[in-house]
């Protein structure tokens, strides 16, 4: 139980508490490629102007959903959980949280889990909710862990994309943003897990709680320490980058994933030296052995086929929208949607793609294998790349030549090139008549 002791305090990070270096460290912790993914999603689904609106929406109605909802939970006080609600003041301090007043509650659900809400109405507090069944089962130290991780949502704010996804989507997400969106949940995860670790005493604790986040159970029911732990992890890890199978899951990252994106942090020179010195260093050991486990999760080609089919569509989508000089925001917003049924992330492959070889050399190269193996895949690729030259309201001639150029490639003739390129501009016209 977590009530059980007092309050321990934790002084190797207690001196960074107000230092005006912690947010620095905060923002330079979060992983890249989420806040890439992130930026990239909040542009395309302007989620910024949408929160705008929201957020003056929620205050002109004084709109209190989200605090009736907390109605059906407990509230923490220094009289109702005196010592777990000291240590959640305590970590706040901890990370200097000041941006909003934080409330914390326990609901009546038997789950190992807690969730953090952002509060769109300027006058009530953010929410942090700890499901009872967490509780029973976690320590004092291995809350600090959990405390952490969920203010880390709220630092970063993650809630503030998913109220606006979900008020854009509420029946769910379109094929062509989910996969993109799942990647990104998995990785604001591993970032959220970087602050639960500035709240710990040791890496052991963390473990700890994510020990039993994996079993339910406590190491000590499985006479299993954390260098146990640890190295059954590593080996799960290492199985999973010689298979050639997608990790990606729809919220939470695989488990050995979180683990031991988790353990590389809290032993990297980066978190060490700034606790230490309070000075932010290039930690390019952490860079690399995070890219490779964020590997893990991008969607992998299951054969040379689909991999060809990847290579082409990459290389030829991209030959297509450059070849009138003028590359349109909708046509690349396009072709990154074509790829999102092939890749998690798109945009970061492509520019990988064509920094190792010719554009040309690709389409040749790749265009072989389909042609070869697959004939009866040319008809359907070419016609997914027709529509990238008729989002315009022109179609140039140089647009139609590049087409002419790939269908080539494919070995598919002139007439049934045109006559498929005719079909798609009719079908256009009439969608927009």
């Amino acid at each position: 139980m977590v009530a059980r002791g007092g309050i321990k305090m934790n002084h190797g990070l207690d001196n960074v508490a107000g230092d005006k270096d912690m947010k620095t460290f905060i923002e330079e912790i979060r992983l890249p490629d989420e806040k890439k993914i992130l930026d990239y999603l909040e542009e395309v689904l302007s989620v910024s102007t949408i929160n705008d609106l929201l957020f003056f929406h929620a205050n002109q109605k004084k709109d209190r959903s989200l605090s009736k909802k907390m109605q059906f939970n407990l509230p923490l006080s220094p009289q109702v959980g005196g010592n777990l609600y000291a240590l959640t003041q305590e970590i706040l301090h901890l990370l200097n949280y000041t941006d909003r007043p934080v409330a914390f509650y326990i609901s009546n659900d038997s789950g190992l889990n807690a969730s953090s809400f952002f509060n769109s109405n300027d006058d009530e507090p953010h929410y942090i909710v700890f499901n009872s069944g967490l509780l029973e089962k976690y320590s004092e130290a291995e809350m600090r862990f959990i405390i952490g991780h969920e203010l880390g949502h709220l630092i970063y704010k993650h809630s503030i994309f998913n109220y606006v996804v979900d008020y854009i989507y509420p029946s769910g997400l379109p094929n062509f943003i989910k996969s993109i969106y799942q990647l990104w949940s998995n990785l604001s995860e591993m970032s959220a897990d970087r602050i639960g670790s500035l709240a710990v005493d040791d890496s052991d604790m963390a473990m700890s709680a994510m020990f039993k986040m994996c079993s339910g159970l406590g190491m000590e029911c499985l006479q299993v320490n954390s260098k146990h732990f640890m190295a059954l992890n590593d080996k799960l890890v290492a199985d999973m980058i010689t298979s050639r199978q997608n990790y990606l899951t729809e919220t939470h990252p695989a488990n050995p994933l979180r683990i031991k994106a988790l353990d590389v942090f809290y032993h990297s020179r980066l978190r060490k030296t700034f606790l230490k010195s309070r000075k932010l260093v290039r930690d390019n050991k952490l860079c690399r052995q995070t890219d490779e486990l964020i590997a893990l999760l991008s969607e992998k080609t299951e054969d040379d086929m689909d991999q060809a089919a990847l290579d082409f569509l990459a290389a030829a989508g991209y030959y297509l929208i450059n070849s009138d000089g003028d590359v349109a925001a909708e046509e690349y917003d396009m072709l990154m949607n074509m790829l999102f049924d092939f890749h998690s992330w798109p945009p970061d492959y492509v520019r990988q793609l064509l920094k190792k070889k010719k554009i040309m050399n690709i389409i040749n190269k790749s265009a072989s294998v389909i042609v070869e193996k697959c004939p009866q895949y040319v008809n359907s690729l070419f016609r997914t790349l027709v529509p990238l030259v008729t989002t315009k309201k022109r179609i140039k001639n140089d647009e139609i030549e590049a087409l002419l150029t790939i269908a080539g490639k494919l070995k598919l003739s002139k007439p049934d090139a045109i006559e498929i390129i005719l079909e798609k501009i009719k079908g256009k016209c009439q969608t927009a008549g």
